[in-house]
């Protein structure tokens, strides 16, 4: 597993299940509080009517007796009774007005709440009409003048006057499972979408390693074979003198290598430094064409208008060898331009030929650092993947840019973007 993997383990997966799990855990909770609130409101008014049908009692000079059980033939039962078994309630006649009053006074009893009194048993005695239906209800038992008798207080409608509160509850969750599984499932694609990002770099750098190395080892064994010959002495002054020529060639090529890597290496760091300055673009780019003028038999050709732009000199010909190199290794059948012209505060150079071109599929990635097409002419052409990558985010550190588009009828055009120095013409 990759660093990255674990990376969005951490910052996705791992995320999404504590949200679940602490949201779960949170629901159960207000759950649990929102049903322990409302049976202490209920305790707590059916306590106060208790109180005060207990204060009136007092109040009216009664004393505290028992109401007469429910008889059955000659023998007294005892209490509690099952409710089939309990009959009858005889609620003294004089506590029946201030229990009443109580029941149903609006000031003391809240508008969403209903109350009766009932047996021990559970039967009603007096009040309510049976409006209890339900098993949420606080109760109070009138003691110490009827202990067998409770005051109980419920919401209107019953249990199902407290249903929205778990209809909430199974919303909250439902909208907690939704965002776990989302969170999950987007953790998961970014998981997939790593792991195959880090295949596909992994790939690449692989790739990079044995170019590279076959890159590298090719000069190498040049300048290898001809040290070796002139060291033997057995070469004639000519063939010395094409020996010499083409170690000092393949040693430029190494050097041209080694540098693009050093480039690379430093642009990915951050490290890398410009000379920033003011100078003509027509100049550089003639210079640049010049240089690779062997390499394109069909001949390039430079269309540009004096412009001066402010850059580094050195950084914008590296970008303008890495675009012709690649020219030369693509196009090198087809005639390339190079033209110039500034748009508004910048200048813009297209460097633009008539070779195969990149098919649409792969032009996204040309400048994807280690990437190299697959077609057979890539395979066959070498390099190590970086010089458009170079090229490109060398363009973007000198505040530029750099992008790729299909020429008509057949080739590539890429558009290199400079900024223009104050003035910009020259």
């Amino acid at each position: 597993m990759t660093k990255d993997i674990k990376l969005h383990i951490l910052a996705v997966v791992l995320p999404a299940v504590v949200l679940a799990a602490g949201g779960i855990r949170l629901v159960v909770l207000e759950g649990s509080r929102a049903r322990t609130a409302v049976q202490e409101r209920l305790d707590a008014v059916s306590a106060d009517l208790a109180r005060r049908v207990v204060e009136s009692f007092k109040e009216k000079g009664i004393s505290p007796r028992r109401a007469k059980p429910p008889q059955h033939g000659e023998r007294e039962r005892r209490i509690p009774l099952r409710r089939e078994e309990c009959r009858e309630h005889i609620l003294p006649p004089d506590l029946r007005p201030a229990i009443q009053d109580m029941l149903t006074d609006e000031n003391v009893l809240p508008e969403d709440l209903c109350a009766e009194l009932r047996h021990i048993c559970g039967c009603l005695v007096q009040g309510g009409g049976g409006k209890i239906t339900g098993r949420t209800q606080g109760r109070t038992s009138l003691k110490p003048y009827l202990p067998d008798y409770f005051v109980c207080v419920a919401p209107r409608g019953g249990d199902e006057a407290v249903a929205g509160s778990v209809k909430t509850q199974i919303f909250l969750v439902s909208i907690l499972g939704l965002l776990f599984m989302g969170t999950f499932a987007a953790g998961t694609a970014l998981l997939w979408r790593s792991a195959k990002a880090a295949r596909e770099e992994a790939r690449r750098k692989t790739d990079f390693i044995s170019n590279v190395s076959h890159e590298l080892r090719t000069p190498l064994t040049s300048i290898a074979i001809f040290a070796e010959m002139l060291a033997e002495g057995g070469l004639d002054a000519n063939a010395a003198a094409r020996a010499a020529a083409t170690m000092a060639k393949e040693s430029k090529r190494l050097a041209s290598m080694i540098d693009s890597l050093l480039a690379f290496a430093r642009l990915e760091r951050g490290t890398a430094k410009f000379a920033i300055e003011n100078c003509e673009l027509k100049p550089l780019l003639e210079d640049a064409a010049a240089a690779f003028a062997p390499s394109l038999p069909n001949g390039i050709s430079v269309n540009a208008e004096d412009i001066c732009i402010r850059t580094d000199p050195a950084a914008l010909r590296r970008i303008l060898d890495n675009l012709l190199e690649n020219a030369a290794k693509y196009a090198s059948s087809a005639p390339v331009k190079i033209s110039a012209y500034a748009d508004g505060k910048f200048a813009v150079v297209d460097v633009a030929d008539e070779g195969a071109g990149i098919p649409a599929t792969e032009a996204k990635h040309v400048f994807e650092r280690f990437w190299r097409g697959d077609d057979s002419v890539t395979r066959t052409a070498g390099g190590t993947g970086l010089g458009l990558a170079i090229a490109h985010d060398t363009a973007l550190a000198l505040g530029g840019g750099l992008s790729l588009a299909a020429n008509r009828p057949h080739g590539c055009i890429f558009t290199l973007k400079m900024p223009m120095a104050v003035g910009g013409y020259g």
